[in-house]
């Protein structure tokens, strides 16, 4: 998320109730995910996912945190190739490598679920899988060094050499946030390698980590829609994001997942 349209809420610490309910919901946007696979495709719409996804948070009594947000005006965002953040549906249809970012957010049980996911539009190019494996990658490093170090500083180290060792670059524009009964809880941070304020995580925290990553350093500009955040052309970008839950004895777990060495592999599950 840009820092520009954070609306920031104290931090909270989860008990092992709260904790429950929000890998609830964080695990039923990872399925959401899997679902939205097939939808990858030549000739698909951003707005015919919207379709699918206002549904699906009807079918599961999810409400929808991302309409109305600072008078964002779409349940979802989509964003193409060179787009890197805060895209808007559109009747475009994709296209064969085309690079699809959709990024969701929604509350369930009074608790809130934020997510994202990158796929290509098959078939791939060489130069698009790699793009996917470093942000993969490089947000998987993030998971592990908030985890282990609980430093904020480190996690953005972490994040920044996994991308740089692929060939790939940072924004640093755009923040992971806490979250909880808010959709953004303190802390906000960047992903880079410097203190940021408190640079300590605590125990009870649940943090999102949600790097983006682009095919080199690069300068984002603001698209007329006000909301859309761009590359310049032929610079791509792609994100993951997954909420951490910080535990006692320096334990951590990522609620989305079903498995947690599913961050162990190069590639994500599906793309």
């Amino acid at each position: 998320m840009s820092f520009e349209v954070i609306e920031r809420h104290p931090v909270s610490l989860k008990s092992d109730r709260e904790r429950a309910i929000m890998q609830e919901n964080a695990r039923l946007l990872y399925g959401l995910f899997e679902e939205l696979h097939p939808f990858i495709q030549v000739g698909s719409t951003g707005v015919r996912i919207q379709e699918f996804c206002r549904a699906w948070l009807s079918r599961t009594s999810m409400q929808s945190l991302l309409r109305g947000y600072r008078d964002y005006p779409a349940d979802i965002c989509i964003s193409v190739n060179e787009v890197a953040v805060h895209g808007l549906p559109d009747m475009r249809p994709f296209r064969p490598d085309d690079v699809i970012s959709i990024d969701l957010a929604g509350r369930r049980n009074q608790f809130c679920a934020d997510a994202a996911w990158t796929w290509v539009v098959p078939p791939a190019s060489a130069k698009s899988l790699c793009l996917i494996a470093a942000a993969w990658q490089a947000c998987a490093q993030g998971v592990a060094a908030a985890g282990l170090t609980r430093r904020i500083s480190l996690m953005g180290r972490a994040v920044q050499e996994r991308s740089q060792e692929l060939g790939h670059a940072v924004l640093p524009r755009f923040g992971g946030h806490g979250i909880g009964r808010y959709l953004h809880e303190a802390p906000l941070f960047a992903f880079i390698d410097a203190p940021q304020g408190d640079d300590r995580l605590s125990d009870g925290m649940i943090v999102n980590i949600e790097p983006v990553i682009c095919q080199s350093a690069a300068d984002v500009v603001l698209g007329a829609d006000g909301w859309s955040w761009s590359c310049p052309p032929r610079i791509r970008a792609a994100q993951y994001e997954f909420s951490l839950a910080l535990l006692p004895d320096a334990q951590s777990k990522v609620l989305n997942l079903p498995d947690q060495r599913i961050l162990l592999e190069p590639m994500p599950p599906f793309f």
